[in-house]
């Protein structure tokens, strides 16, 4: 459903990217998404009404609260949490180290997923740390985060246009002027797409660099709480 959202929220910019004879053949996609957001959101609700989501979340309320002997649970949650943050910053580091220009999508991807988990966890277990130390991270790996959404975004889009495609049978000229117009729209979205991939060396650049470096050098060094 996120993924719909991030069309239907970006039709007028759709629709500036094409020629005008070309912008009545590209509605009828757009109805469809209409037509799969209400399907996608009513399995959402669905799915949040479930028995299996139910006792998911039972489940989760009984393991957060559950008294645990074990040599994790023992182990100071400080040190747990600069322990993982390290690890996740430095999956991050060495994933973006290799990504180049020829590199596929799925590695950047990958990287968008990894950052993921490192603001999780920065998110989570800020509380730890001295005031202000967790939020001037995040507001580095944020700039990266929009930078890999924006790509992956585009990325995705291509995709399900290529698969609307597929879907349409030649047997009309509306049908081949709609194939038309979102090959169309297909090309627009690779050039951006190839626009925003040119910068990645300077986003990334910009977060390995030495302010990220020292902050998450204090995070090392920081006190126990």
């Amino acid at each position: 459903m996120r993924d719909i959202d991030v069309y239907l929220l970006n039709i007028n910019k759709y629709i500036d990217y094409m020629p005008e004879d070309l912008v009545e053949y590209i509605k009828p996609f757009f109805e469809n998404l209409e037509r799969e957001r209400v399907r996608e959101h009513r399995k959402l609700v669905n799915n949040f009404k479930s028995q299996s989501y139910k006792t998911l979340i039972k489940y989760w309320d009984s393991f957060l609260y559950q008294e645990d002997g074990s040599d994790d649970s023992k182990k100071h949650i400080m040190d747990f949490a600069r322990e993982k943050i390290r690890s996740h910053f430095e999956a991050v580091l060495s994933l973006g180290y290799k990504i180049i220009p020829g590199s596929p999508d799925a590695l950047v991807h990958k990287l968008r997923i990894e950052c993921k988990k490192l603001r999780y966890l920065l998110e989570f277990y800020s509380s730890l740390f001295p005031s202000g130390l967790i939020s001037s991270l995040i507001r580095q790996l944020k700039i990266l985060q929009d930078y890999l959404g924006e790509f992956n975004d585009y990325s995705i889009q291509q995709t399900t246009l290529h698969e609307y495609i597929n879907t349409l049978p030649l047997n009309s000229e509306e049908n081949k002027r709609t194939i038309t117009a979102l090959g169309f729209l297909i090309g627009k979205l690779s050039e951006r797409q190839m626009e925003v991939r040119k910068d990645f060396a300077k986003t990334f650049k910009k977060f390995a660099g030495p302010e990220t470096t020292n902050i998450f050098n204090q995070i090392k060094m920081a006190d126990r709480a």
